[in-house]
């Protein structure tokens, strides 16, 4: 049954005569506003008709007759319930105020609002009669008791509540709010939002949770996709697929397409209860792939995968069902392998690491010690110079490039921090305490830093490690592309020349990287570089037949075969070699192409160069001819051979799958990550993004605090010698894994064999390799293979920067 109304709306019906009800009672006597105006109506009429027969000489005032009324009329208790059964009753109140009063809401049965928000909006109307129990809110000024007209339904602050209309948008905006946030849907009836929103927004209703959570965010994502269709629809996709642990153990299967750079989420599945196979795996993959198609219009051009069993198997079986589909393994993750397989060498230098990792922590970890190496820096050149006060980094996140960079920057910090030991080591050592323990442990800790070796190691595992985590940052990279990848696997190759470093880690390194090129369809990726217009054939060696122009076009026109179901005509051939010329010709000149124009608009905007658009810009729409050929870059440019992007959207995952919210469902998450990644696009697009140094802080405090609410999702141990038995583990799990689709043959192609040795296409013969830097022609070859080298640079001083800002934030 509808509760009582609150007393302040019932006496805006009712007459209140300031006296108590009784002396027990502290209630004020009221009587019904329409029963006194009914009584002084009929008293009205009476008397004009007296007068008219002659049997009175005036009409009453209108104080006679609220006089004659007040002893007609019986009264009420002035207790919302008396006052509120009343006028449920009354024969002369208002229809909509009887409603209103019989609804148990203010605004008759169009809003039924919660019992908590009706107590809410009562704690925030009346007085409160014990000032410590005030809710730090002021008091509300006196209850005005004039009759409210009936034909618009009001709050019990006397404000009328919001249409339908605008209430949806209110829901709407509140669903936003809540996702953006990360707020439980719980939260909706915590009683400190119910009484905020009837002290400022008391015209609206607070939905429920089930409504906020249901069809408000339903509508929400659904706004969302259909953006998404007019956006990416008959454009070309990369699908990719990972799997996930939840905090209940639940498997999860995610799914996702990369379109024009940018992700979307497609689906995510609780695949728990299922085996784990290749045929299951490629039932979800397909499934979502024709959502995709029929939904938003997309048409995939490939797929990429880790390279785990089921989903090794589940891309063999999908390139069979579907021909046309360029699939390749996460490079990222073969990337990952290659740092593990070094780091399996059990190289000594590496051991130095979390010698200098403690020397950060104990440090870190004492307030006088980090203020006297500050002190110690202003007594350097490099602060004169430069006054910029430089702080340790302490790995708040257990992956091995956070490690990498701690170590890097206790490097540069080395001379400070030597001679800060040197002439204040009892004061360094004090800073422990008087515990005896606790300065043994810092005499321990400290006694490293006037070891050469130590230095000399940390040099010698920056100089391995630094190339890896570069390559590490280029690869997660959302519109990492099969030339970007190509580079990066010749960066390694190069950087890591006997030369320069340990033969055997020279030898390890080169042996893995031609395994893992072997492996997967260098083709698409040597052509994909070639249709790099800023390098074209610059890159490859001038005497190696397989990447001659004649050798490239056939790669070429297999991959046109493949993408578009045709062969490719003459204008595509001769399209091909005048873009090979030198210099080239027709449209491909650089002149007519824009490159350096290109290449001013994306510096001044912050991002990389993408080919894909510059090819977009020649692109007429015909597939074959020499458009053809347009056609063909766009295609292989819009491939991204890397699956770091679903990995971010398990990110956010983890940090809505909380120990207090494992209920929700992986499909309402997957609704939730969506919103909030449209979200972030809009304020993008309002121009309220942050700088890419503050955006990576927030998703590295987000995985931060993930971290911490989940001890058990880190990335590794705290030492390094922990990630790398991790990362070693990994390795050999690749080696020895076994895929349910190894026994089925692989179909012979029907193609002629080229005309050179399969040696040709391995790393070491493909690239034109610098002799020496200092040479100028070997300087531009150097440019040519570290293009896109520069922007994994950036990215890990990105991270270096992010690092300092946690430490601050720690430290405040």
């Amino acid at each position: 049954m509808p509760g009582a109304m609150p007393a302040e709306w019932c006496w805006q019906h009712f007459k209140d005569y300031g006296v108590p009800w009784s002396a027990t009672d502290a209630h004020h006597v009221a009587r019904c506003n329409a029963c006194v105006e009914h009584h002084k109506s009929t008293l009205c009429k009476q008397d004009a008709a007296k007068l008219a027969a002659g049997q009175l000489d005036r009409v009453r005032t209108e104080e006679e007759l609220d006089a004659a009324a007040d002893t007609e009329i019986p009264k009420i208790n002035g207790r919302g319930d008396r006052m509120t059964n009343h006028l449920k009753t009354c024969k002369y109140v208002h229809p909509e105020i009887k409603g209103i009063a019989k609804a148990g809401n203010p605004t008759g049965t169009t809003v039924r609002l919660s019992r908590g928000q009706q107590l809410a909006r009562a704690a925030v109307i009346l007085p409160n009669i014990d000032p410590a129990l005030s809710l730090m809110y002021p008091p509300s000024p006196a209850p005005s008791h004039a009759v409210t007209p009936p034909s618009e339904a009001l709050t019990p602050t006397g404000l009328p509540m919001w249409p339908p209309e605008k209430q949806e948008e209110f829901y709407d905006d509140l669903c936003r709010l809540f996702v953006a946030c990360n707020w439980a849907w719980n939260g909706v009836a915590n009683p400190e939002l119910l009484l905020f929103m009837s002290r400022y927004i008391s015209q609206a209703k607070i939905p429920d949770r089930r409504v906020l959570s249901g069809r408000v965010l339903d509508r929400l994502v659904a706004q969302f996709e259909e953006k998404v269709r007019v956006e990416v629809s008959g454009k070309l996709a990369t699908g990719q697929c990972d799997g996930w642990k939840s905090l209940s153990k639940a498997h999860i299967i995610s799914t996702s397409s990369t379109v024009a750079g940018k992700l979307h989420l497609t689906g995510a599945h609780d695949v728990s209860p299922e085996r784990k196979t290749a045929d299951n795996l490629l039932q979800i993959v397909t499934a979502d792939m024709q959502m995709c198609k029929d939904r938003y219009g997309m048409d995939f051009i490939g797929y990429c995968s880790d390279d785990g069993g089921d989903s090794r198997g589940m891309c063999r079986r999908l390139g069979r069902v579907n021909p046309r589909l360029l699939i390749f393994p996460c490079l990222s993750h073969q990337l990952y392998l290659t740092t593990g397989r070094m780091l399996k060498l059990d190289i000594p230098s590496m051991r130095s690491l979390d010698t200098g990792l403690e020397i950060i922590k104990w440090i870190s970890n004492h307030s006088r010690a980090l203020g006297m190496l500050k002190e110690q820096q202003k007594l350097t050149e490099e602060y004169k110079k430069n006054p910029r006060l430089l702080t340790l980094i302490f790995q708040v996140i257990s992956r091995w490039t956070s490690h990498f960079l701690a170590a890097r920057r206790l490097l540069v910090l080395s001379g400070p921090l030597r001679a800060l030991y040197l002439q204040s080591h009892q004061s360094l050592v004090e800073c422990a305490g008087n515990r005896r323990d606790a300065v043994e442990r810092a005499e321990e800790v400290l006694a490293p830093i006037d070891d050469s070796n130590l230095w000399k190691n940390l040099t010698e595992a920056k100089t391995l490690l630094e190339p890896f985590a570069i390559a590490t940052k280029c690869s997660q990279s959302v519109d990492w592309s099969l030339d970007d990848a190509l580079l990066t696997f010749a960066n390694l190759y190069r950087i890591f020349n006997p030369t320069d470093v340990n033969r055997r880690v020279s030898n390890c390194v080169h042996s893995d990287l031609e395994k893992r090129f072997g492996a997967i369809n260098c083709e698409a990726m040597i052509v994909t570089l070639w249709l790099n217009p800023f390098l074209r054939s610059a890159a490859f060696s001038p005497t190696n037949l397989a990447v001659l122009p004649i050798s490239v076009y056939a790669m070429a026109a297999k991959l046109f075969k493949q993408f578009f179901g045709e062969a490719p005509d003459l204008d595509f051939h001769a399209a091909f070699f005048d873009y090979s010329a030198k210099p080239p010709r027709g449209e491909f000149r650089p002149e007519f192409m824009q490159l350096e124009i290109q290449k001013a608009l994306f510096e001044r905007e912050k991002k990389r160069v993408s080919i894909r658009k510059i090819w977009e810009a020649l692109d007429t729409g015909i597939v074959n001819g020499r458009n053809g050929l347009v056609r063909l870059a766009i295609a292989l440019h819009s491939f991204v051979p890397t699956s770091a992007g679903s990995e971010r959207g398990f990110s956010r995952f983890g940090l809505l799958l909380t120990k207090l919210r494992t209920q929700l469902s992986i499909d309402k998450v997957r609704k939730m990550t969506t919103l909030n990644m449209a979200m972030r696009e809009e304020h993008e697009a309002l121009g309220m993004k942050t700088d890419r140094v503050k955006r990576r802080f927030q998703e590295l405090t987000e995985e931060h605090d993930d971290a911490d609410t989940h001890p058990e999702r880190r990335d590794g141990p705290d030492t390094f010698a922990g990630l790398a038995t991790q990362i070693i583990k990994a390795v050999d799990d690749d080696d020895t894994i076994d895929s349910d689709d190894d026994d089925i043959p692989v179909p012979a192609p029907d193609e002629p064999a080229p005309p050179y040795a399969p040696s040709a296409l391995t790393l070491k013969s493909l690239f034109n390799w610098p002799q020496s830097a200092r040479d100028s022609e070997d300087a531009e070859l150097v440019n040519s293979l570290g293009f896109y080298w520069t922007a994994g640079v950036t990215a890990l001083e990105d991270e270096l920067a992010v690092h300092e800002l946690l430490m601050e934030d720690m430290h405040l």
